[in-house]
């Protein structure tokens, strides 16, 4: 059992490769997508065991994939030209 845990993942079945393109266009997307969150209201201090801040954050532009979309349809152009 700890050799199933312990083996590559592209030994796993059905496990596709990513080509290096469409993980930087899936890394950019998420840094897009990060930076779309915007803070919603103060940050409040909860007084548990264990003080703590809470602050609640919002996306209203749930893009993820459009963005990647956009980064690979990029790619293309600039292999074109």
């Amino acid at each position: 059992m700890l050799a199933a845990l312990t083996a590559p993942a592209s030994a796993s079945a059905g496990v596709k490769e990513v080509s290096p393109k469409l993980a930087a266009c899936h890394d950019h997307a998420t840094q897009r997508y990060i930076a779309d969150f915007r803070q919603v209201g103060p940050a409040r201090k909860r007084h548990d065991e264990v003080p703590t801040v809470v602050t609640t954050f919002q996306n209203d532009n749930p893009r993820y994939e459009h963005y990647v979309a956009e980064c690979m349809k990029r790619l293309h152009l600039k292999k074109t030209r």
